[in-house]
């Protein structure tokens, strides 16, 4: 019973496919009908011929709808059908190339010759180096360890590593004392430095911003004193400079002055201002944990200026 179902829908299908091939060829007519009025003189409405283009392409697609079937005769499965049997290839096309084979032969750099002996043609590839110590006639070999660089030890890698030995800055270390004898010595050096040979008066001006860095500079390497940055900008000649320089210093605070006095003597600090008990709280770390204490109970945190804030509130 199935076998005679399954033989009935393949006699079906070569039916429809036979039909289909049929309307092919009444579609080529169709489509040469144009042209066949044209030749007979025969005129037909324009909406018909407007017709005629679109047509073929949906009578074609109405047929292909009813041949598409999921069953396949063994006549039609046979065929070689291009959508079933498709070529694969791995290889990538290439263009013909006209290099020869004796072209692409590679040639020897360095030919040896045989028949020199073995020493003779290694010497040859010797390489030698472009200064040899061994052969100056002034080298003479080091017999101490002095004034040698010492190389693979800890101490060398602390040394290369640390660059505090090797930085000098370009300002005194100290700061020189300026009087009032010493002071054309020192505005001497300073013109000479700054403005090269020949006598410059205190009158000679410098208004130009790279010419005061290079004074400050200037008066920083012999003196050791930094001119404020206010004062240096509001001077305009060397005779300001001078003024600048014999001025009277900053007297120092109690604090500064007896600090060196009681620096070497223990449990005594010398503070330039007096210290409450919220200082010494701060010293220990305990007013962090104070302040915290009070944010949490919803307290308020005054600080060192109570009584200021009291009055306020």
């Amino acid at each position: 019973m199935t076998e005679n179902i399954w033989s009935g829908v393949a006699g079906w299908n070569c039916h429809l496919q036979d039909h289909r091939r049929q309307l092919e060829s009444l579609t080529d007519d169709f489509l040469k009908a144009p042209r066949i009025l044209d030749e007979n003189q025969i005129t037909l409405p324009q909406s018909t011929m407007a017709n005629i283009p679109g047509a073929a392409p949906r009578l074609l697609s109405s047929t292909s709808r009813l041949t598409q079937t999921s069953y396949i005769c063994a006549t039609c499965r046979s065929r070689p059908i291009a959508r079933y049997t498709r070529q694969f290839s791995a290889s990538t096309a290439r263009l013909a190339s006209n290099v020869t084979a004796t072209s692409i032969e590679k040639q020897p750099k360095d030919v040896l010759d045989i028949s020199q002996p073995r020493i003779v043609a290694m010497q040859a590839r010797r390489r030698t180096f472009k200064d040899d110590p061994s052969e100056d006639p002034n080298y003479v070999p080091a017999k101490t360890w002095d004034g040698l660089d010492r190389v693979g030890s800890k101490a060398w890698i602390y040394k290369a590593q640390d660059r505090r030995d090797t930085f000098q800055g370009w300002s005194r270390a100290g700061r020189a004392e300026i009087t009032a004898a010493n002071i054309n010595q020192i505005m001497g050096q300073i013109k000479h430095i700054v403005f090269g040979n020949g006598s410059v008066p205190d009158t000679q001006a410098f208004t130009d911003g790279d010419k005061k860095i290079e004074l400050l500079q200037t008066i920083a390497q012999i003196t050791g004193l930094r001119l404020p940055d206010h004062k240096m900008s509001n001077a305009n000649t060397l005779a300001d400079i001078r003024h600048m320089l014999l001025a009277k210093p900053k007297s120092r605070t109690f604090a500064e002055a007896n600090k060196a006095q009681f620096e070497a003597t223990p449990n005594v600090q010398i503070r330039d201002k007096r210290q409450t008990r919220i200082d010494k709280d701060e010293a220990k770390g305990k007013w962090k944990l104070i302040v915290k204490g009070l944010q949490e109970r919803g307290l308020p945190v005054y600080g060192k200026d109570l009584t200021t804030k009291r009055k306020l509130l």
